[in-house]
């Protein structure tokens, strides 16, 4: 590792969709990680794919984290979304920031213009997200089996994310590619695609001391997700006493 860090601490970032941004609101847990050894930060994208953190990458090159997660929503590549060069050059000197915050002094702060841009600025303040107490209506299971086939159906695997990855883990550092499930209901009614787009990505980046697969537990209860899909803060609760184990056991088996 060439960035330098505290005596014993370990840095973990987190990139994710939304699903990571309701399942680990700013302050659940800080205290834990803190007993741990552990400075936690994530980057957040509203929606699947790489997108407008992929040049994420490049920065996080510079200065490794100690371990890296990867929501696996980011691995949906979409050939045909593009991002404009300004939203780029924003993100990317947010994240130069956040970086400078887990390593001092590898990468100077810079100022972010105008209003912080979503990746960093979801660091403080919890997914806005109305409660659902009513049960999934067949409809809106319907439209999420139709729109999860075609997605999983579509779904390519970024060549330049993998060898990135692969890079990132010959030098150190731990990677952790999350899946965070939505309703089991949900989940059941994909369970088949979803199985066989994780095989091509496994495929792409096996399992090994360096690279490892985490899916966190999958509820049939109804107030545990606000929509269905987004973990409520019950839920998120539940998903952060398992995701303080996820870590512990990830950084025991490290190399």
């Amino acid at each position: 590792m060439t960035a330098p860090r505290a005596a014993g601490e370990i840095r973990v970032l987190g990139l994710g969709s939304s699903l990571l941004w309701a399942a680990t609101p700013p302050g659940q847990f800080d205290q834990q990680y803190k007993q741990r050894g552990l400075h936690w930060m994530r980057l957040i994208k509203t929606d699947v794919g790489l997108g407008a953190l992929g040049p994420s990458l490049t920065e996080i090159e510079h200065a490794p984290p100690d371990i890296l997660v990867i929501e696996k929503n980011l691995f949906f590549l979409d050939p045909g979304r593009t991002r404009n060069d300004e939203v780029t050059i924003e993100i990317k000197g947010t994240l130069k920031a956040g970086l400078a915050k887990l390593a001092p002094g590898v990468l100077p702060p810079q100022p972010v213009q105008q209003q912080e841009a979503l990746p960093m600025a979801a660091q403080h303040y919890a997914l806005p997200c109305a409660p659902q107490p009513a049960p999934l209506s067949p409809l809106q299971r319907a439209q999420y089996f139709r729109g999860s086939q075609l997605a999983y159906a579509q779904a390519q695997i970024d060549p330049a994310l993998v060898a990135g990855l692969l890079r990132l883990a010959r030098r150190g550092v731990r990677i952790m590619i999350l899946d965070i499930p939505r309703h089991a209901d949900l989940e059941q009614s994909t369970a088949s695609v979803k199985e066989h787009w994780f095989a091509r990505l496994r495929q792409a980046l096996p399992p090994g001391p360096a690279l490892s697969y985490h899916t966190a537990p999958s509820h049939r209860q109804t107030d545990l997700y606000c929509d269905g899909a987004h973990l409520s803060a019950a839920g998120s609760r539940l998903f952060g006493r398992w995701w303080l184990d996820e870590l512990a056991t990830s950084m025991k088996d490290a190399p």
